[in-house]
């Protein structure tokens, strides 16, 4: 049971677990012909039952479990293969860039010199991105849970090549993508699904998604994932992940806000929010809410990403269609079911591997 990393073979269905700081999205997408593409056929959204399930050391195990198998049941699709994603506080993508100068620039690299180089510049990545995540999060090396290493460009002398094998030359320029978490956030979420008696066929980051995606459509743009608890800006330049970064900041803070100043459920807070957010409540009682909200939308602008970018902005994820958080990244694009989005894009990419 557990995680398994490797493809055993090629499927048609796919359910996406999309697990946030707030909720766990669940799609059920489908390939079809080669026209035909990718169709969605089923989805769901089950909250946790509490706030800040995520927080600190230890989940809260239960609740977790809970909200997981409720979004299944909605879709009743336990039997296909599983890829999952998980919080942006615990799971991580980082961009590294690497130069490798080789001593013999004459000879062209052969395929046991290709090896060679790349676990060098693999084992380099690691020692790079563990030593900012140990600098920002205290996390040692050793604790560091690797999922993903994957190379996005190599350049021999300044020139994009797709392999190292049978070129000549000096100097080599690497840029990589990791995906990693804590090693004891993984084995919590390995034990939840083993004991949910789920199998899970990959866990992906939407940094692996995201420019397969839109590549056909934009290729420069910076995407805010607005989230619970914690948001994710991915930047794209030239179809290419560029810089991953999270916000702490998300849709969570807004519910509280109201069930705090109302004296309301979080659940009744939060089904207030979201009627506010499509326009269903009356003039005089979207102004109070908007009364509530402007500490919130003061603290989303004092970020001061509305001004740091020249590229279109995109939102998706719940929080995204908060009025107050659209307008603090003016002039930006609002997909279509932007809770879902990330999903979609996990489907898409598991398709195409």
């Amino acid at each position: 049971m557990g995680f398994d990393f490797f493809w055993r073979k090629k499927k048609n269905d796919i359910l996406v677990l999309d697990i946030g700081t707030e909720a766990v999205k669940a799609v059920f997408c489908q390939s079809g012909k080669e026209k035909e593409g990718i169709r969605i056929l089923d989805r769901a959204l089950e909250y946790f039952e509490e706030f800040g399930v995520f927080d600190g050391n230890e989940f809260d195990v239960l609740i977790i479990k809970k909200a997981i198998l409720k979004a299944i049941e909605k879709i009743n699709q336990k039997k296909a293969e599983i890829l999952i994603s998980l919080p942006p506080n615990i799971f991580k993508a980082r961009i590294a860039k690497l130069n490798f100068i080789r001593e013999k620039p004459k000879e062209k690299i052969s395929p046991k010199e290709q090896a060679v180089i790349l676990n060098q510049i693999f084992d380099r990545a690691r020692r790079k991105i563990s030593r900012q995540f140990a600098k920002d999060f205290g996390i040692l090396a050793s604790d560091i849970q690797w999922i993903v290493f994957e190379i996005l460009d190599i350049k021999i002398e300044g020139y994009s090549v797709h392999t190292l094998r049978g070129y000549r030359g000096k100097e080599l320029e690497f840029k990589l993508l990791a995906t990693f978490l804590p090693k004891h956030y993984f084995g919590s979420m390995e034990k939840i699904f083993k004991d949910l008696g789920l199998k899970i066929s990959r866990i992906m980051h939407l940094a692996e998604a995201l420019p397969s995606f839109f590549k056909d459509k934009i290729s420069d743009g910076v995407f805010v994932d607005v989230g619970g608890k914690v948001s994710q800006l991915l930047i794209l330049r030239n179809k290419q992940i560029v810089e991953i970064m999270e916000i702490d900041k998300g849709g969570e803070a807004f519910t509280e806000e109201l069930s705090q100043t109302l004296g309301i459920d979080i659940e009744s807070a939060r089904v207030l929010k979201e009627r506010y957010s499509s326009g269903d409540l009356s003039q005089g009682s979207a102004e109070r809410i908007k009364e509530i909200f402007s500490q919130q939308k003061r603290v989303w602008q004092q970020e001061g990403l509305v001004h740091s970018f020249s590229s279109p902005i995109f939102l998706f994820g719940g929080g995204s269609l908060l009025p107050e958080i659209k307008k603090s990244f003016q002039g930006a694009t609002v997909f279509k079911d932007p809770q879902y989005i990330p999903a979609f894009m996990l489907c898409q990419k598991k398709f195409m591997i």
